[in-house]
């Protein structure tokens, strides 16, 4: 069609100069038939498109997917550049003036600044710490040679429908050609191994933009770069990623949780709100200090990674595949559909790239372990443990008292470390909450450097609050405003209650989710009602309701439309917290802080009759929180009046003996710790059976007497309904 419009445009600007030259009537009906025939052709077009996009609506509106979220999608401004303002202060407005200007960003961005004496700035920074290194086992399947499976495995985990780099071969390709391509693609892996360098392609990157929110869109240093690798480059770091990830968790301590296999960010942020609740009224000076990082990943210098990796023992075969990666890696800026001429990076990890991340880790281990080890950091001391860093990634956290002497010793370290890693914050960006009875800004030398935050600070995405009330108003509100306005906008799209549901599946329930998983705050029932009044509004179009949301919310096996029911995930988020009280988990970073804030094990206080009994023994409301869901969870399942067989014998505030009688604590060191440890097969035992099994002495005979009339009271003499722990068991298995 395009070209017999282009014809008839043609022959019709000629026809029209003609005329305008000589008039006469011939012409004029020449003309008003192209005009007339371009008329229908346009118009057939039109129709074609209105045809094409109904039909795109049709298969496509109802269906979670790139269709659906276009449609969403609150139509932005243009991604285009209109102009930039380059290091002279000059506007650019040319698009290839637009597209040097980036280009000589990142070439000056990605230049190495590793000063001469480096090697010796690392040896001695690294002479002070003890990494630990992973073992012969561990190392021998790193350093493996890549096999066939590897790449098989690498090629089905690629994500479809992701840019290509600049080779233009996508995903698919390889999918679809794997069986023709497997043992090429190994063949050229081992080559470039043996010549210590990629093939020109594979070192090769498209640099797109995005724009940072909140930015400046007229600063280069406004867009994040995320490199568009070739997809065989992308198998080759998949596959290294993919062997490094199992060992990471044993070389990176718990407090960095990002990119870490089987670590989640929650924890980061459990840790912090527990940390200001065990300060709430404390004496002691101290400070929560979130280090703003100067593009930490585009910063990392070579030299010092491969050092590092060297520490940590990963062995010469897989820090050798590092060094071909990173051997003269090349790159150009992608700008208002221009590519700029590449360039050369020397230094930084690519964002895209799947073993950026964890090599990521481990750049900042070191600066980590440094912190914990060095005594002039005070960290927070909390029961028995002191907390002195918190990391996801480069978002790092700081916990210090006595600021006037630990701010100085934690910034000359992170200068130190600067010097040969590339790693630099940004004080005057970086923020100080102050936490106990620190109310001023402390008196250092040089003077105080961050950012003085007492009403609180933005944190991986959540606004955290020196006040643990004010943290729903701080997330929520303003989260419950911009999706009522979202629904209210989406109210005239074009699609059927089924796709409504599929919108709020596909863009709310994310957003929800995210929160919920990561502020132990109880969403009351009136909120969630009014949540659920919104979202039933937009699936009817604010017409009456033709069916009931706790239908529409039933799994589709029961007749349902999987319609996210927010009150069940609040349970499973907090349930996951629960899982980790039950298994006393090491890993958990917030988990000593939490049990040091309660008179009793957490685990027992699940099992307590009365929740005035809990707060009694424990205002954090982090943990009551966690109970509650607990107890409404319990009481969901209908199985909120019976007693547990879990129940602790000691210490429980429902039987009054374990409490008052120290002679209890005897049956502890003998293995009687809750009322199941009295059965065998069903059955409770007898004294005498007691007193075979545990070794107990004859005059402990009125205690055994106490214990039994409490369980004969509470549950009979078999477990019955006592022992079915359905609830403990599911957490339990989860957290297996």
């Amino acid at each position: 069609m395009v070209r017999p419009q282009k014809m008839l445009e043609g022959e019709l600007g000629t026809k029209e100069k003609d005329y305008i030259k000589t008039p006469t009537p011939a012409l004029l009906r020449e003309i008003s038939v192209i005009r007339s025939t371009l008329d229908s052709l346009l118009t057939q077009d039109t129709e074609n498109k209105i045809r094409f996009v109904r039909q795109k609506l049709y298969e496509h509106g109802d269906k979670p997917g790139k269709y659906l979220a276009y449609l969403a999608e609150k139509r932005a401004d243009s991604q285009s550049i209109a102009t930039i303002t380059d290091s002279d202060g000059n506007h650019l407005y040319e698009n290839k003036l637009i597209s040097d200007a980036f280009k000589k960003f990142y070439t000056n961005l990605y230049a190495s600044e590793l000063p001469n004496d480096a090697p010796k700035l690392m040896e001695n920074f690294f002479c002070k710490i003890e990494l630990p290194t992973i073992s012969e086992e561990q190392r021998s399947l790193l350093n493996a040679p890549i096999t066939k499976e590897e790449i098989m495995f690498a090629i089905k985990n690629l994500q479809n429908g992701k840019a290509p780099g600049p080779d233009g071969f996508c995903s698919e390709f390889y999918k679809e050609f794997h069986g023709l391509i497997l043992e090429p693609l190994r063949d050229m892996f081992n080559h470039s191994f043996s010549n210590d360098q990629l093939p020109q392609t594979l070192r090769e990157a498209n640099i797109s933009l995005i724009l940072k929110k909140g930015k400046c869109p007229e600063s280069c240093s406004s867009y994040r770069p995320i490199s568009l690798l070739n997809v065989d480059r992308k198998l080759l770091s998949k596959i290294l990623a993919t062997r490094l990830e199992d060992s990471l968790p044993l070389i990176v301590k718990g407090d960095q949780t990002g990119f870490i296999k089987g670590r989640k960010s929650c924890n980061n942020v459990r840790q912090l709100l527990n940390v200001i609740q065990a300060y709430q009224q404390s004496a002691v000076d101290g400070l929560v200090l979130p280090l703003d990082a100067e593009k930490a990943f585009d910063h990392v210098e070579w030299s010092y990674l491969l050092f590092a990796l060297n520490k940590f023992g990963l062995g010469d075969n897989f820090i050798k595949w590092v060094k071909v990666l990173y051997d003269d890696p090349q790159a150009a800026v992608l700008t208002n559909g221009l590519r700029s001429n590449s360039f050369s990076i020397h230094r930084g990890t690519r964002q895209g790239c799947p073993l950026s991340p964890l090599l990521f880790a481990l750049v900042m281990e070191p600066l980590a372990e440094a912190i914990r080890v060095t005594p002039a950091i005070q960290g927070l001391l909390i029961g028995d443990v002191h907390h002195k860093i918190s990391l996801y990634a480069d978002d790092v956290l700081i916990f210090i008292s006595s600021p006037e002497t630990s701010i100085t010793s934690l910034i000359n370290i992170i200068e130190l470390f600067s010097e040969f890693s590339g790693y630099k914050i940004n004080l005057t960006k970086s923020e100080a909450m102050p936490l106990g009875s620190l109310h001023s800004v402390p008196n250092t030398s040089p003077p105080f450097p961050f950012k003085w935050s007492p009403s609180g600070f933005m944190y991986l995405g959540i606004f955290v609050t020196p006040k643990f009330q004010q943290m729903y108003k701080a997330n929520f509100v303003p989260l419950f405003d911009t999706i009522r306005q979202d629904l209210e906008r989406w109210n005239s799209l074009p699609i059927s209650w089924l796709g409504r549901i599929s919108l709020l599946k596909m863009n709310i329930l994310p957003r929800l989710l995210y929160p919920i998983q990561m502020i132990p705050v109880l969403l009351s029932n009136k909120v969630i009602k009014g949540v659920n009044g919104w979202l039933s509004s937009f699936i009817w179009s604010k017409r009456k309701p033709r069916l009931k949301m706790a239908i529409l919310q039933l799994p589709s096996s029961m007749g349902g439309l999987d319609l996210p029911n927010i009150r069940f995930y609040q349970w499973c988020a907090h349930l996951c917290y629960i899982s980790d009280w039950i298994t006393n988990d090491d890993s958990s970073i917030w988990l000593d802080i939490e049990t040091s804030l309660s008179k009793y094990p957490l685990h027992d206080l699940l099992f307590f009759r009365s929740f005035k009994s809990v707060e009694d023994h424990c205002n954090n409301p982090v943990t009551l929180n966690t109970l509650k869901v607990w107890r409404s969870v319990q009481r969901f399942l209908g199985r909120s009046k019976l007693t547990s067989a879990l129940t602790p014998i000691l210490n429980n505030p429902d039987f009054s003996p374990g409490l008052l009688d120290a002679g209890f604590n005897f049956w502890l060191n003998k293995g009687i710790r809750r009322l199941n440890d009295l059965f065998a097969d069903k059955i409770l035992l007898s004294f005498e059976q007691m007193v075979e099994k545990y070794r107990l002495p004859k005059q402990d005979f009125f205690r055994f007497l106490q214990v039994r009339h409490y369980i004969l009271k509470r549950c009979g003499r078999t477990f019955g309904d006592m022992q079915k722990q359905y609830l403990y068991v599911i957490v339990l298995e989860q957290s297996n």
